[in-house]
């Protein structure tokens, strides 16, 4: 069952999976023009990071793929690039078996429960298609 509150986890891959992060990516990509994402090292964690990025990229988004890194440096790196927003790969403090996916605005800040809740309604009713997006390594 995914749980959101500032961001939506569940335990991977029953809740979370690659499938999910492709759409959440994509909706997210949708509406802007640059995102950064980066991961931390639970399981589960590389793959749901790569499935974020090809629907960032499949919808036209420019990504910089900061790769394994802490949660603030993505933070800063949103709003030192000048990027529409951020997403990390993490369930923070839930327990190992758990994944999930943190939203950033322009600023750095995360993303208000409601604006999630509405990218993931989103997400669940999309139909994707492919854009032409690029990743920044």
């Amino acid at each position: 069952m995914l749980r959101v509150a500032y961001d939506i986890r569940g335990i991977y891959p029953d809740d979370v999976n690659e499938e999910l992060a492709y759409r959440l990516g994509y909706v997210f990509g949708s509406e802007r023009d640059t995102v950064v994402v980066a991961r931390d090292f639970r399981r589960g964690s590389e793959e749901l990071y790569s499935s974020l990025i090809e629907g960032l990229s499949a919808a036209g988004a420019l990504v910089y793929s900061l790769g394994a890194a802490p949660t603030p440096v993505l933070s800063f790196t949103v709003r030192a690039a000048g990027a529409g927003g951020g997403v990390m790969v993490t369930a923070s403090h839930n327990p190992p078996e758990y994944n999930g996916f943190k939203f950033f605005d322009s600023w750095g800040a995360v993303l208000p429960r409601e604006e999630i809740l509405s990218i993931l309604e989103r997400a669940r009713n999309v139909g994707v298609r492919e854009g032409d997006g690029q990743v920044v390594p």
